[in-house]
């Protein structure tokens, strides 16, 4: 059992296209034949349906097999594939998504990890990860309380686990966020959210990060946290903090140099303007 750790999104980002090569779909492999059956429970619950119609629509993947590969633990990686014309100063983007499942999970297991994953894979990031303005505050607001963000993707499992108990489907992770209300079962949002933000004793660390915007935050705690991000090993405040840190770090890296081979072909275009105000924002600190 994978105890009280959960899933975390990752965004990773890439300036330049690169070539690959088109990875085999993990039903295919020995390791992983119960990929398609798991797909096919998750249908049969009503959120779960609309789960994977949404996915295959958005994700434009007609055999969302193809979209999974096997990992240490499971989360989605959306690459931002860039590619930027240094005569006309434009760029091009590709986005393409692909889900990581954990190794060795049993089929009960694996269904709600594909619910969860599913969750935040459908929804495209909400943020630029160049836009100047682009916050601590505010990515983890989009990360937690966004759509396709931790506290849906938790809701979304949580809901399977309700339309599937009658065939005997259980994630014990959900016991503590289901409420009978006139002899039905319901997920309990507001719990899930409340538990998301509990960050242990990193909570002075978070709160001395976000400054200001900490009135945004009302739930942060320094409760023992329940739910933890599975790719860092951390209370998801402080895993999203680390996640914003990489993240400004990488896109600082690649804008001067971007700036830089403008620079050096003597042309200056808004595109420049729009990057030299990234920097002078987002990137004094990475000096």
């Amino acid at each position: 059992m994978r105890g009280v750790n959960w899933r975390a999104v990752k965004w990773v980002l890439f300036l330049l296209i690169v070539s690959s090569h088109e990875r085999p779909a993990i039903a295919q492999t020995d390791e992983w034949r119960g990929l398609t059956q798991a797909l096919e429970n998750l249908a049969r619950a009503p959120s779960g349906k609309k789960l994977v119609e949404s996915a295959k629509k958005n994700l434009k993947a007609a055999a969302l097999e193809k979209i999974f590969q096997p990992d240490e633990v499971s989360h989605t990686v959306s690459q931002v594939k860039r590619q930027f014309n240094l005569r006309t100063g434009k760029a091009t983007e590709e986005r393409e998504t692909r889900i990581h499942l954990k190794r060795d999970l049993s089929p009960t297991e694996l269904l709600f990890d594909i619910a969860h994953e599913l969750t935040h894979a459908t929804f495209k990031p909400n943020w630029d990860p160049y836009d100047p303005n682009l916050t601590l505050g505010g990515y983890l607001w989009i990360e937690l309380e966004g759509p396709g963000g931790e506290i849906d993707a938790v809701v979304s499992e949580c809901l399977v686990a309700i339309e599937l108990k009658s065939e005997g489907q259980r994630n014990p992770r959900c016991q503590g966020y289901l409420v009978e209300t006139d002899s039905h079962l319901k997920v309990d949002r507001a719990k899930i959210r409340e538990d998301l933000y509990r960050s242990g004793d990193a909570y002075s660390e978070v709160l001395a990060r976000l400054g200001d915007e900490r009135a945004r935050f009302p739930l942060l705690s320094s409760r023992s946290p329940i739910l933890q991000s599975a790719t860092m090993g951390s209370p998801y405040p402080v895993a999203l903090l680390r996640t914003y840190d990489e993240l400004t770090k990488t896109a600082c890296t690649h804008s001067k140099r971007r700036l830089e081979a403008r620079n050096l072909a003597s042309e200056a275009d808004e595109t420049s303007a729009k990057t030299q105000e990234f920097l002078k924002r987002r990137c004094s600190s990475q000096d």
